[in-house]
């Protein structure tokens, strides 16, 4: 009922939003040379901002959910961006630590309330070839969609880079969003020399390491991976991201302490129900193949609601509430793209419950199917790979 609200550009439809509780909290000096300090952000002012769409039912997106986590002297900043089936989320939640900049600090402070922008956005798009005609995705599989979708977005990236209209930050990070999205086509060379082009951009951008730890990942780099992990997390950037992200590197980089404590870590960062969750699934399965009980809010949580929203019933097969059968069965409740993308995570946490049950063909044949559904930008696509790499060495 609101007139344009998503508005046509392209190939895209988009729906511009602006936090309100984000306007006219900082204050922008027109000289970055002083004397005294200055009043910048209002202190104390602690908010959160959520955002949730419901897209018309023709409309199919599948993106991985991704948390970015940013901190420095004056703030912190953590966004979560989700999109699945026809409905997309935007949650944020912001921190002031002090009102006042020093002198020697105002050019510091003026570059990281710009990062703000970069973190937040003010713009959810729905590319057209991600609309179903009469609810049915033509001939086209979910899997060609999405790759027809990610080659798409290289193309628009690369008109970007080749403009000559970016530089600086900017570039860099158009030049990580190919990287990332070269890597979710399984582009690999591609998406290496991407990040390390963004690196000679950026080299000291929290955002370019965070993307060069995850390209590093799908790549298979676990060693540059935790790195870059934990140069972010050493330099600000210590959220739920970066400590799920260098969980699964450790993982399987089979460090399996440290990857649980950062998967422990990672779940008590984060508020948001989906991505502490999924924390947890990581966290049970590493901590059962160590053989050393769980801590208790994890088994509480894996406890609730085995039937409940998805990904609960894989938590509770994990620790034995359900069976493999019964955890299938509420994934089949669902239908369409819904059902197939939550059918690639399920069938990756059945083959994380075969191998704790020492049945390791069968947890073969779940990785196999992971790795058959072809959901490429899923991390479970990634790491059913990593698992059939390391069977082949047994």
């Amino acid at each position: 009922t609101i007139p344009k609200l998503a508005v046509e550009a392209g190939m895209e439809w988009g729906i511009r939003y602006a936090p309100s509780v984000m306007q006219r909290i900082a204050n922008i000096p027109q000289q970055t040379k002083r004397t005294f300090p200055m009043v910048g952000l209002i202190y104390p002012y602690n908010v959160t901002y959520s955002l949730t769409i419901d897209w018309p039912q023709s409309v199919s997106m599948a993106a991985d959910p991704s948390t970015r986590r940013y901190s420095n002297d004056f703030y912190t900043l953590e966004t979560h961006n989700s999109f699945r089936g026809n409905q997309s989320k935007f949650d944020m939640s912001f921190e002031t630590r002090d009102t006042y900049v020093a002198p020697k600090q105002v050019s510091k402070y003026i570059e990281d309330i710009r990062m703000t922008d970069r973190y937040i956005g003010n713009y959810i798009t729905v590319s057209k070839d991600a609309i179903k005609s009469n609810g049915v995705l033509g001939k086209a599989t979910l899997q060609e969609t999405i790759s027809q979708r990610l080659k798409k977005r290289v193309e628009q990236l690369s008109k970007s880079i080749d403009s000559g209209r970016l530089s600086g930050n900017d570039l860099a990070e158009a030049y990580c969003e190919r990287a990332e999205t070269q890597a979710d086509l399984g582009n690999t060379s591609a998406s290496i020399k991407d990040a390390a082009e963004a690196s000679k951009l950026a080299p000291d951008s929290i955002s370019v390491t965070e993307c060069r730890a995850s390209v590093s990942f799908f790549n298979g780099d676990l060693g540059k991976a935790i790195t870059d992990y934990s140069k972010a997390i050493r330099n600000g950037s210590a959220g739920f991201a970066n400590y799920y992200g260098r969980g699964r590197a450790r993982f399987y980089d089979n460090k399996l302490s440290d990857a649980a404590d950062d998967f422990l870590k990672a779940g008590r960062l984060t508020d948001e129900g989906g991505d502490k969750l999924y924390a947890d699934l990581w966290y049970i399965w590493t901590m059962q193949r160590l053989g050393k009980p769980l801590a208790e809010e994890v088994r509480k949580r894996a406890e609730e609601n085995p039937r409940g929203a998805w990904p609960r019933p894989a938590l509770a097969m994990l620790i034995g509430k359900i069976t493999p059968e019964q955890m299938l069965e509420e994934v089949n409740k669902k239908t369409g793209d819904e059902r197939e993308l939550n059918l690639t995570e399920a069938k990756f946490y059945l083959g994380q419950y075969y191998l704790n049950q020492g049945k390791a063909a069968a947890a073969r044949t779940a990785f196999e199917e992971v790795r058959k559904q072809g959901i490429t930008m899923y991390v479970e696509h990634v790491a059913a790979g990593l698992e059939l790499a390391r069977m082949k060495l047994k």
